[in-house]
């Protein structure tokens, strides 16, 4: 069963449960060393960590503060750099991580978004996730 990315526009990426829980951890040691990034990367730990029990589960960025959608974009850039080699400079092949491929797929979908393109030219899911209006993950202020 797969998880679900869901990013501003509804587009989604796929990845596998254990891809995702993985992704996830990978992203939280990305986050600057700040209470309110350290909250967030926390967060997402738990939630990958019930989806990977689950074998199925949705992060909908829509969902979380917008201050945590930039941090989780910006950490998610900050790893695809890490990752964003060919090879060796000896022309030697280098080994990744398996789920450094939907990372790559996750950023050339947030690239196609700064692009202003529709949701359906780079998505997994075959129509735009509509969103559920919830507020999760740290940060979203409770009114009195």
């Amino acid at each position: 069963m797969s998880c679900l990315i869901i990013l501003d526009d509804g587009r989604a990426c796929a990845p596998s449960a254990w891809t995702f829980t993985a992704m996830m951890s990978a992203i939280a040691d990305q986050f600057e060393p700040t209470e309110e990034a350290q909250q967030l990367a926390d967060w997402l730990q738990r939630q990958a960590s019930e989806m990977q029990r689950a074998g199925r589960g949705r992060l909908d960025l829509r969902e979380l503060t917008p201050e945590n959608r930039g941090m989780f974009r910006d950490a998610v850039m900050r790893l695809a750099v890490r990752y964003n080699y060919h090879g060796a400079a000896d022309g030697a092949g280098v080994a990744f991580p398996g789920w450094v491929r939907r990372l790559r797929r996750l950023v050339k979908m947030m690239q196609s978004i700064e692009r202003g393109e529709s949701p359906d030219a780079i998505s997994d899911v075959s129509a735009p996730v509509a969103p559920t209006g919830l507020r999760r993950g740290p940060g979203w202020r409770v009114a009195v």
